[in-house]
Parts: structure tokens; C-alpha cells; sequence
């Protein structure tokens, strides 16, 4: 899966996601980008997003892009805070598998346990 990291994450988390192909905002030259833009873009070269900003789910409509969305929810945007939730990224990440197209997908990554807004339908589940 072709996955985009936010410019607020550090791209080393790329070492963290094996049999993906990982590419940065910044080393794409998308830094400094607004989240509508930023999504608008992605979705027609990447399958994923995965950013820190706690608050992409309010601040657009996400629903119209047709990317997984996985917001992580961590202490900081260190490297050290957030390699530790690419298991559960991955396992998301598999979880999904190819239905990115069917319907938006936002996963909220939180020490285990994950948040599914598919297609709008809220809904806890436990990995």
C-alpha cells in the first residue's frame, strides 16, 4: 500500500511500516500545505494517511476523499512516541486491505483499540 506520513510525523517511521511503500509531505515538496489540499492531492497517488493532528476529523470533510485517514493519538510527535503505534497501524493497514476505495476510512489509533468511521457508521471495535 502506497502510504503518505503527515508533515507533523518524522519520515524515519517509514522503517516501521515493512511492505509498504512510505513517502513523507516534505520529501514530496507538500510541506506547508492546508489539510484540504493536502488530502485532495494524496488521494489520487497514495492509499493512506497517517498524521498527528488530532483535530483532521473536524476540521474537514473527509468523507469526500477517497484515502484512508489513520490519525495518531500519541505524547508528541517524537520518534520514540510514535514507532510503538505502527503495529497497530499495520494491523489496520491489513485490516483494510484493499477497500479504500469503497468508502472513506478514518482510524484513530490509541493503545489498542481503534475508532471506525466507515462510511459514516461510528463504531469501537477492538483489534
Amino acid at each position: 500500500m502506497k502510504i503518505l506520513l503527515d508533515e507533523n510525523l518524522d519520515w524515519r517511521l517509514k522503517r516501521y511500516l515493512p511492505g509498504h511503500e512510505v513517502e513523507s509531505v516534505q520529501l514530496n515538496g507538500w510541506a506547508g500545505l492546508k489539510n484540504g489540499v493536502l488530502l485532495s492531492k494524496a488521494q489520487g497517488v497514495h492509499e493512506a494517511f497517517i498524521t498527528l493532528d488530532g483535530g483532521i476529523e473536524h476540521q474537514q470533510n473527509v468523507a469526500k476523499f477517497r484515502i484512508i485517514v489513520i490519525a495518531l493519538r500519541a505524547r508528541s510527535n517524537r520518534l520514540n512516541d510514535t514507532w510503538p503505534l505502527m503495529s497497530e497501524v499495520l494491523r489496520v493497514l491489513q485490516f483494510v486491505g484493499g477497500n479504500y476505495h469503497t468508502g472513506w476510512v478514518e482510524f484513530l489509533v490509541k493503545l489498542g483499540a481503534w475508532l471506525n468511521l466507515w462510511e459514516g457508521q461510528k463504531g469501537k471495535r477492538e483489534l
